[in-house]
C-alpha cells in the first residue's frame, strides 16, 4: 500500500512506520517542519519524509497531492498534558485545527481508508471496562482535542464515503516514550537511587506497550472489509502505581526510594482505567502480545 503516516517520528507513529515498512509498504512521513534532522534520520532507509505545517491548508495540500496515499494513518498530536495558556492553544491548533485541514486536503485525492489515533481519554471514568460505546466525557483537555478531532473525522467519513477507523489506545508505554511519564521515571529513579514521587498510589491505568498498539494500527489499516468505526486498545488488565513500583522492584532487585513529597496530582488519575478490547479481537483478531512485566523487563535491559 501507498500509506501516508503523520507524526511519524513520535513515539507511536514511529513503530508504526517501522512496523509498515517492515512489510514493504510504500511509506510516507509528515513531520513538523522543526523536526530535527536526527529524529528523521532514525527513520527507516526508503521512506519518503515531508516537512509539514498540518494546520497549513497550502502546505498540507501540497503533501497530498505529492503523496496521493492509498491509506492516511493520522498519528500527529500535541505534545502531553497543556497546562500553560499558550499550550492550550497550541493543543487546539495541533490536535484539531490539524487534523481537520488534513481532512480538507484529503478531499481531492480521497484515500481508500483513513486511521485515525484517538484516545480512552474520551471516556467518561467508570469502575467497569471501557467498551467503544461508553459514555463520553473527556475530563482533560487532551480528552477533549482528540473528541473534537474523532468528531471531525467521523463527519468527513460520512460526507466522503471513505471509510474511517478511530482507534482509542489506553496507557501505551514502550521505548521512546517521553521522559516525564510514570514508567520512565520509575525505571530511572531505581537505576540511579533517586527519589520517586507519586500523586497516587492507588491511581490505576491499562498499560499496553507500544509495539502492540503499532500492531492494530497497521492490522486496521490493513482490512478494508471492516465496518466498525472505533476500536480501543488496552490489555483488559489495570494496575495501580503501586502494584507497578512492586512489579518494577521485583524485576530489578531494587528498592524504590520514596520522595518525602507527593508529586502534583497530574491527568488522568483515576481509580480505575482499563480497556474492553473483546472489539479488536473479534474483528482484527489482536490481543496485547506483551504483558507488563514483559515490557518493564525489555527496558530495564535497555537503559542507558
Amino acid at each position: 500500500m501507498r500509506v501516508l503516516v503523520t507524526g511519524g517520528v513520535g513515539f507511536l507513529g514511529s513503530a508504526v512506520v517501522h512496523m509498515l515498512h517492515a512489510r514493504g509498504d510504500d511509506l510516507h512521513v509528515i513531520v513538523r517542519p522543526s523536526t530535527i534532522a536526527s529524529r528523521i534520520g532514525a527513520l527507516p532507509e526508503g521512506i519518503t519524509v515531508h516537512r509539514a505545517d498540518l494546520a497549513d491548508p497550502s502546505t498540507a495540500s501540497k503533501t497530498i497531492e505529492s503523496s496521493r496515499p492509498e491509506v492516511v494513518i493520522h498519528a500527529a498530536a500535541s505534545h502531553g498534558h497543556a497546562t500553560l495558556s499558550e499550550q492550550r492553544l497550541a493543543a487546539w491548533r495541533d490536535d484539531v485545527i490539524g487534523t481537520v485541514v488534513l481532512l480538507e486536503s484529503l478531499r481531492r485525492n480521497l484515500p481508500d481508508l483513513f486511521v485515525h489515533v484517538g484516545s480512552s481519554l474520551v471516556y467518561r471514568p467508570s469502575s467497569a471496562p471501557l467498551g467503544e460505546d461508553a459514555a463520553l466525557g473527556p475530563e482533560t483537555l487532551r480528552g477533549a482535542t482528540k473528541l473534537a478531532a474523532a468528531t471531525a473525522v467521523e463527519q468527513w467519513s460520512i460526507e466522503s464515503g471513505i471509510r474511517a477507523v478511530v482507534v482509542r489506545p489506553f496507557s501505551v508505554y514502550g521505548p521512546g516514550q517521553d521522559e516525564t511519564r510514570v514508567i520512565p521515571v520509575l525505571l530511572r529513579s531505581l537505576a540511579s537511587g533517586s527519589a520517586f514521587a507519586v500523586a497516587s498510589a492507588e491511581s490505576r491505568r491499562d498499560f499496553v506497550h507500544v509495539d502492540d498498539v503499532a500492531r492494530c494500527i497497521v492490522m486496521a489499516a490493513s482490512q478494508p472489509a471492516s465496518e466498525v468505526p472505533v476500536l480501543n486498545v488496552g490489555t483488559g488488565i489495570e494496575t495501580s502505581i503501586k502494584e507497578l513500583i512492586e512489579m518494577a522492584e521485583r524485576l530489578t532487585g531494587r528498592a524504590v526510594v520514596p520522595a518525602r513529597d507527593p508529586h502534583p496530582p497530574t491527568p488522568p488519575s483515576r481509580p480505575h482505567w482499563r480497556a474492553d478490547p473483546s472489539l479488536a479481537s473479534t474483528v482484527l483478531g489482536w490481543t496485547a502480545d506483551i504483558s507488563l512485566e514483559q515490557g518493564m523487563n525489555m527496558l530495564w535491559r535497555v537503559r542507558p
